[in-house]
């Protein structure tokens, strides 16, 4: 688990709110030029859904499981108490991404975040 500093684990549970907030909300697709055609087939899909709550001496934890790079991986993240009010088991969100780049930028915030121990695996 992360250690926290006096006044660290606020931070990183306003950081945590901006996270979830835009994973749910998710990045807009930008839109090629007129004349160009996007070719669905190309287009991947980020999913994600909250699985389970809990609150213990250790904070406010979601449950989630996200759909990324092909493949279904549960996730613990620590939230502020205000995040863990918000969202509901149950809650999904899912969005296609058709640019390449986006959708490497999201894999690779994704792995960046797992490295930094913000999104804790649900099993060892």
């Amino acid at each position: 688990m992360i250690d926290y500093e006096d006044g660290g684990r606020e931070t990183v549970a306003y950081f945590l709110v901006i996270i979830v907030t835009l994973g749910f909300i998710g990045p807009t697709v930008p839109t090629g030029p007129n004349d160009s055609v996007i070719n669905p087939f190309s287009c991947k899909t980020i999913e994600g859904v909250v699985v389970d709550k809990e609150y213990d001496e250790d904070g406010h934890k979601l449950y989630v499981e996200l759909y990324v790079s092909n493949r279904w991986d549960g996730h613990i993240v620590y939230v502020s108490k205000e995040v863990y009010n918000e969202y509901q088991i149950g809650v999904t969100y899912e969005q296609k991404v058709c640019d390449l780049i986006e959708y490497d930028n999201i894999v690779q915030t994704y792995e960046d975040l797992i490295d930094m121990g913000f999104f804790l695996p649900t099993t060892p």
